[in-house]
């Protein structure tokens, strides 16, 4: 029974693929065209094997007879050579018609899975933080690299199962004129082959599913052990990580092996099947009152019928295997579409404040971090957060750029309320800067310039010399032009940080975040940046997150955070005086 859903669930998916391919008409007519000419010049060679065994063309032959009808129209005698010419020249234009539609196919799914990507990354651009936050990096990078693929595969397929059926139908309707009784005999065997084929495929589905969600987490493993590469190493666990690793590719192995044997034995069934059918057919053939004209003929077509029918399962087992990643992909899309981030309308205008309003927040899992907090952040004024870890601090600055809303409370950018503000007119003015130095495996000009629009050399020169890199970049060998590695693996932790502090100038931003900028730095260089930070002051607005009070002594405004409240600080000759707390 539940194979027999499943085929039936199949089997209106179907149409649904086709339906949703790129110039799904145009293919099926084309290749249903094909068929049509490569197999209806058969009959046609019942009269032209007559004349080889009999030395002429017998005249009773009611296919000779429509032929001729056809041929006289257009002027061109019934002869032996007009017979096999015909023939040739239907089955050559079947030929280019497949041809020019497998061709078609192949674009068509090329753009399929160039459209699932686009849809992919445009829906991952605006989705929410908090979706983010909870998503696997792996899953997302094996939807890009590889279901994408499978579920266009999926699309071919189901053309295919539509194209072959009716070419098989073409062929048995074809036999039918030769002969009404082996057609009656073939159509059961092949019904024996479909329920055959059915069970197969129940196993193949359940074999792919497997599949693709453990390849799912090899690919979410490999990015986990390429993201803390460092750790394993130094910790002597790469042994243990990478073993784990080799497990999952044994049984991708296993899973893939088992997949070929169940679409193998899928072909084989059938082919084996038929192949006994015409040992039978030419066994009986005085009993079924074929001729020896007629007998190669119907052999020639379920020659013919053999390898359209395999190719029918090929694909209806390949699209067992196609139909989960196709499921996983819409899916996937379904859960970015359900989870776009809320945005507003009114533009934020950067010389407007920023103030909370008895904000509180929790996250989903129930942890409160804040519980009516109420600050403001003064335009062109330098406000910092001071706290430990976990007190809140990245959440806030999450906060205040929108990728978190408030659980209750309000935040006013201006006179704008956060649901009604469009957040990237507001990330568009903003500079982040964050602990964890995000920088691209290029040149250092590449990572410097990765938002400048045009030539600004001068202006490069001028931000590199503010934040003390322009010595550095000289002394390299190949100054701008020095590839950085992955994530800035060729600089040291204080070159990335200047490197990521002089992007952000470059960026010419109205507000500057630095989220704990400093905190993977000794005292020199965190001096050294900061000296710089304060050399900006007035500029524009600068919001610094730290742990550490003493290197932000020259904000204007100073918030320490403790437990779920906010308390704005005053340092006066090294003692801290509370003034505000909320």
């Amino acid at each position: 029974m539940n194979n027999l859903k499943s085929t039936i669930e199949k089997m209106t998916l179907i149409p649904r693929l086709v339906a949703q391919s790129p110039y799904s008409l145009p293919i099926v007519l084309l290749q249903c065209l094909s068929g049509f000419f490569s197999v209806v010049g058969i009959p046609l060679l019942i009269p032209v094997l007559d004349y080889l065994k009999d030395g002429s063309v017998p005249g009773n032959s009611k296919i000779l007879h429509q032929l001729e009808l056809v041929l006289s129209s257009v002027g061109i005698p019934v002869s032996f050579t007009s017979i096999l010419v015909v023939s040739g020249v239907l089955f050559l234009l079947g030929q280019i018609l497949l041809t020019v539609s497998t061709l078609i196919a192949v674009y068509a799914q090329a753009e399929l899975a160039r459209d699932y990507r686009n849809k992919l990354m445009e829906a991952y651009g605006g989705v929410d933080w908090m979706w983010l936050l909870e998503s696997r990096t792996g899953e997302i990078n094996y939807f890009a690299l590889r279901e994408s693929d499978m579920a266009s595969v999926a699309h071919v397929n189901a053309q295919r199962v539509i194209i072959y059926s009716i070419q098989v139908l073409v062929l048995l309707g074809i036999a039918v004129q030769l002969s009404w009784t082996v057609t009656v005999m073939a159509t059961v065997i092949y019904a024996v082959i479909a329920v055959g084929n059915m069970f197969i495929s129940r196993r193949i589905i359940r074999t792919a599913t497997e599949y693709h969600r453990t390849f799912s987490k090899l690919s979410n493993d490999l990015v986990v052990l390429q993201q803390n590469k460092k750790f394993f190493k130094t910790s002597l666990l790469n042994a243990k990580m990478t073993g784990a690793i080799n497990n999952i590719i044994g049984r991708i192995a296993f899973l893939t092996k088992r997949e070929t044997s169940l679409m193998e034995l899928q072909r084989i069934f059938g082919m084996t099947v038929t192949f006994v059918f015409l040992l039978v057919v030419m066994y009986f053939h005085a009993s079924l009152a074929l001729d020896y004209s007629a007998l190669l003929v119907i052999l020639f077509v379920f020659s013919r019928i053999a390898p359209n029918f395999s190719q029918l399962s090929t694909a209806f087992a390949t699209l067992d295997s196609n139909i989960p990643a196709y499921e996983s992909v819409h899916a996937r899309l379904k859960s970015l579409a359900a989870n776009q981030e809320a945005n507003g309308s009114l533009v934020f205008s950067a010389d407007a404040p920023i103030r909370f309003e008895n904000v509180a927040f929790d996250y989903p899992n129930g942890k409160k971090i804040f519980d009516g907090i109420n600050l403001t952040i003064d335009p062109k004024r330098t406000t910092a957060f001071v706290g430990v870890s976990g007190a809140g601090k990245s959440t806030l600055l999450d906060l205040i750029l929108g990728l978190l809303k408030p659980s209750s409370g309000r935040i006013f950018y201006g006179d704008i309320e956060h649901e009604k503000i469009d957040k990237n007119s507001l990330r568009q003015k903003v500079a982040y800067v964050s602990q964890e130095t995000t920088l691209v495996d290029g040149t250092l000009e590449e990572n410097l310039s990765i938002r400048i629009d045009g030539n600004k050399s001068e202006e490069l020169q001028m931000v590199l010399k503010k934040v003390g890199l322009d010595e550095v970049v000289k002394n390299m060998p190949q100054g701008l032009q020095t590839p950085v590695g992955e994530n800035g693996v060729k600089l040291s932790g204080g070159q990335r940080q200047r490197v990521a502090l002089a992007r952000a100038l470059l960026m010419e931003p109205k507000i500057l975040i630095l989220d704990e900028a400093t905190s993977n730095l000794d005292l020199e260089s965190e001096s050294a940046i900061m000296e710089t930070i304060k050399g900006l002051k007035n500029e524009f607005t600068v919001v610094i997150v730290t742990h550490r009070i003493a290197s932000v002594g020259f904000a204007d405004n100073i918030y320490t955070l403790d437990g779920n409240s906010i308390t704005k600080t005053t340092l006066t000759t090294g003692v801290r005086v509370v003034s505000i707390q909320s």
